[in-house]
């Protein structure tokens, strides 16, 4: 049987966990009997040998029997639903005086449209929910504990239609004002086996492994209604999943972070279900709320702790409470999920999308004027939600629809206060397209409006699907103007910036060719490896540095067996200048020759971590050629951007993530990927002296855990190179031409900024590689066989001694770029070099001392130690000899 505690009898079921707190009375043990009896038995795929028809019909009865017995208490008229009225857990109802808030005739298309970015609201047909008891309506109309079992559905905020609007405020409510004949919506208090829940197929306890079969349920359901045509009707339905997944799975699992991964498969399943099945559709997920809203919650009445310690241990069981924090950012990270699942290229078509509504992310329960929690939003458990609750959600969600993506409101206002409508200019329902065109047309006004705009700017506004890049763009070429009017004032009055830069350069090159950009003999090269010659052999002897058959552990993964390399980072990753002979070059970003996401010619011109990894695997994919910015065709899987801090790192992560999942090329649960992460220097170059808090080594770190958590949770089979920060003063230990003493204090304001501040750079850059450092070493990242980080600290070759610049060598010049700030060429392929090493060098003793040069020392799989090392595999190494851990006879 399905039943929430009794499908857990392998471990410690959620309902054992209220034990520790010894609060055990007769009121407890009628709700554990009551909520056994009412979970539902047909919500679930789970099968045990409980379910068999005669059990199932024997649950049903008791089912019945217990919604009898304690009366149905959304009934109008009926005694209980005037109870919840008097205790304020209604609505306040609206007179039939006043209008509806809308223009009706506007919500609905005179002819029905064939595509789901021109649907209004009255264009719906049918409407359908998904999800848990919040969507079911469980206990939203309670006026005391035993009512909590009732599910209300006929109230819930985006799944029932009883009544109407000035009664109940819910979503179908709302669009019945724009189309009488909508039909779905729940009627009536009812479970999902009563004809009256009609398409709110929601149950109670349901979590994200639910939900495919639920998808199938409503699919079925639709399909078999005669009043539904198929192919012609337009449906929306809602879906909300997470809460129990939060409160009763993710701390009785070994590894709490795999809920990501298993939802992710989940919901990526569900809306394929639905997409292939069901035409003229369009997909609202709400996300799911923190449960940190509940545990924010202040002097909560007696019944409610205990209801809260029996419906969500998770949270308020004593033995989790010190993870709770890492919790937290496991539901942060669950919302970040649904909402890039939701902008998959496979789910945005004319006929079919999806579009999540985010007004849970920011919410809390209200307070009264004295600042105590009102308790009347809150159902008689203090858990789930009243209908005055729910018609405050469906206002929050019935704003969301008519919000473009990018303007969605993340919280939730009082019901009324903030009523959208749509309206001639906007009439449809926000989707990402057709607020894409929306936006596209502002930008157009704007751009005559302000004619000194860049073409970086424009070009990054025009990518309407990737709103994280947009704001990533933006922000870093607010940065570069600033260096461009400096520099070149009267030119920026008569063209934009980086047409300047491009026809500066335009006459030293030439042509592009099938590897790149190929450039004219300017200058002696100085800063470029030497070729190598053909007769030259590759040094490694590829046959050892690939598998014979894939591998199904990160911890035996050989260089040859990567399928897809990455990158995140800032201008070090991006190459800017890395091929220029002037200065000024350094807005040129050469992502082909980029030390380890540039896969431009071959190891022999341009030594590169890509180039080496190809020797080994030749079909290999994501890394860079030629030159262009990261929205650029050619940037591939190099997300690095010039000046990006570590803040960016989550940002340039959801884009790694989209541009794989979206790259038919690659095969996102098959193929082995290498992904490569360098941030810090801008953090403490131009911003950690400015704001020494939220530029800390702490928020380093903080920022770094987020990005690596979310690659984690969004990418099986992935390997993370994490780059420790450069000491930033190596730039001030190469000889400084004037154009160097110029643009050096744009580009690191810091070291220009108090008393001694090249020593404080120095151990700020230190600080940040230890709070790295600490990261990783945690072991945080090496509890799972698809997915784990590897530090490589080959930086710290550049670390000044004892943090004083003053005693350090004099670095080769030829390494960095002629604005004395970057890597040229020759740097990359150093850079390259020593990652390839690091990555060959046991954890603990890797390379990270002294200066070679290029080429000087290349290590190579071997028989013996033929794998990339990790944190684990060297422990197997050093305990016997062997990175399998087995210890050979």
């Amino acid at each position: 049987m399905q039943l929430q505690c009794i499908r857990r009898d392998h471990r410690k079921s959620q309902c054992g966990a209220i034990c520790y707190s010894g609060k055990k009375n007769s009121l407890l043990f009628f709700y554990f009997i009551f909520l056994v009896i009412l979970v539902s038995v047909l919500g679930y795929p789970q099968r045990t040998a409980l379910d068999s028809p005669e059990n199932i019909r024997l649950f049903r009865s008791l089912r019945q029997w217990a919604l009898n017995f304690v009366g149905k208490s959304g009934e109008e008229g009926g005694p209980f639903l005037e109870i919840a009225r008097r205790q304020k857990r209604v609505q306040e109802q609206i007179s039939n005086d006043d209008p509806f808030p809308c223009d009706v005739s506007v919500g609905r298309s005179p002819v029905i449209p064939t595509s789901v970015h021109k649907l209004r609201p009255g264009d719906i047909k049918v409407i359908a929910a998904m999800g848990d008891s919040l969507t079911a309506g469980f206990g939203a109309l309670a006026s005391n504990l035993f009512h909590i079992f009732v599910e209300n559905r006929g109230v819930s905020s985006i799944g029932g239609g009883q009544g109407t609007w000035r009664n109940f405020l819910t979503l179908p409510n709302i669009i019945k004002e724009f189309n009488p004949k909508l039909i779905g919506y729940a009627l009536s208090d009812s479970y999902t086996i009563h004809k009256a829940s009609q398409f709110n197929v929601a149950e109670t306890g349901a979590m994200s492994k639910d939900t495919p079969y639920m998808a199938e349920i409503l699919v079925k359901r639709m399909k078999s209604d005669p009043r539904v045509n198929i192919e012609k009707d337009w449906k929306l339905i809602s879906l909300m999943i997470g809460p129990n997944d939060f409160c009763s799975e993710m701390c009785w699992i070994s590894s709490p972070w795999s809920i990501l991964k298993n939802h992710r498969e989940d919901l990526i399943q569900v809306l394929r279900t639905l997409r292939d099945n069901l035409p003229r559709t369009l997909v609202s997920i709400i996300l799911s709320p923190s449960m940190k809203i509940l545990v924010n919650l202040t002097a909560r009445p007696f019944p409610c702790d205990l209801t809260n310690d029996l419906e969500c241990s998770c949270m308020f069981g004593l033995k989790w409470r010190k993870q709770r924090s890492e919790f937290y950012y496991i539901m942060e990270q669950w919302q970040n999920l649904e909402e890039e699942i939701s902008r998959m290229s496979e789910f945005q078509k004319d006929d079919f999308t999806v579009v999540t509504q985010p007004f849970t992310t920011n919410i809390s329960i209200p307070v009264n004027s004295d600042g105590s929690t009102d308790w009347t939003f809150l159902s008689t458990d203090c858990f789930h939600i009243s209908q005055k609750g729910n018609a405050r959600v469906t206002n929050a969600v019935w704003n969301n629809l008519l919000e473009c993506p990018q303007e969605k409101s993340r919280s939730w206002d009082e019901t009324f206060k903030r009523f959208l409508c749509p309206t001639v200019k906007r009439s449809y329902i926000a989707t990402w397209k057709n607020c894409g065109t929306e936006m596209k047309n502002r930008r157009k006004k704007r751009k005559r409006q302000k004619h000194s705009k860049t073409r970086t700017e424009e070009s990054v506004s025009m990518l309407d699907s990737d709103r994280s890049s947009m704001e990533m763009q933006n922000a870093g070429i607010s940065r570069l103007f600033l260096i461009g009017f400096l520099i070149l004032p009267s030119m920026v009055q008569a063209a934009s910036f980086m047409d300047i830069i491009r026809n500066i350069f335009q006459s030293a090159r030439n042509d592009v060719d099938e590897t790149g950009v190929v450039y004219p003999n300017v200058g002696d090269n100085v800063r470029r490896q030497p070729v190598i010659p053909d007769q030259v052999p590759f040094p490694c002897d590829i046959n050892l540095g690939r598998s014979a058959i894939p591998p199904n552990n990160v911890h035996k993964l050989r260089p040859g067996d990567i399928d897809v390399v990455g990158g995140l980072g800032d201008s070090l990753v991006a190459a800017s200048g890395a091929l220029e002979e002037f200065a000024i070059g350094t807005f040129i970003e050469a992502r082909g020759v980029s030390w380890c996401v540039g896969g431009q010619a071959d190891w022999r011109r341009f030594l590169t971590l890509p180039n080496f990894i190809k020797e080994f695997n030749p079909n290999l994919t994501g890394y860079s050629t030629g030159t262009g910015e990261f929205i650029s065709s050619k940037a591939r899987l190099n997300i690095a951007f010039p000046v990006a801090a570590t803040e960016d790192a989550l940002q340039q992560a959801r884009i790694l993530v989209r541009r794989i999942r979206n790259d038919p090329r690659i095969d996102v649960n098959k193929h082995w990927k290498l992904i490569t992460i360098l941030f810090g220097a801008n953090d403490i170059c131009s911003a950690q002296c400015y704001s020494p808090e939220n530029f800390s080594p702490l928020r380093h770190a903080l920022h770094l855990r987020r990005a690596l958590d979310y690659l984690r949770a969004a990418l099986p089979r992935t390997l993370v190179n994490l780059i420790p920060a450069i000491d930033v003063t190596v730039s001030v230990r190469v000889p400084h031409s004037t154009m160097c003493n110029i643009l050096h204090p744009l580009y690191c304001a810091c070291m220009h900024k108090g008393s001694k501040p090249d020593i404080k750079a120095s151990t700020m850059s230190r600080m940040y590689q230890q709070a790295a450092e600490s990261l990783v070493s945690s072991g945080r990242y090496d509890t799972t066989p698809d997915f784990a980080v590897v530090l490589q600290p080959f930086t710290k070759l550049f670390n000044a001694p004892y943090s004083d610049p003053s005693t350090a060598p004099p670095l080769d010049p030829t390494l960095v770029t002629y604005d004395c700030f970057h890597f040229s060429q020759k740097g990359h392929a150093l850079g390259a070099n020593l990652l390839w090493n690091n990555m060959l060098e046991p954890v603990g003793n890797k390379t990270d001392s002294g200066l070679p040069k290029i080429l000087e020392r290349v290590l190579c799989p071997s028989k013996s130690i033929p794998y990339i090392f990790t944190n684990v595999n060297t422990r197997n190494f050093r305990e016997t000899g062997n990175q399998d851990g087995i210890v050979p006879r």
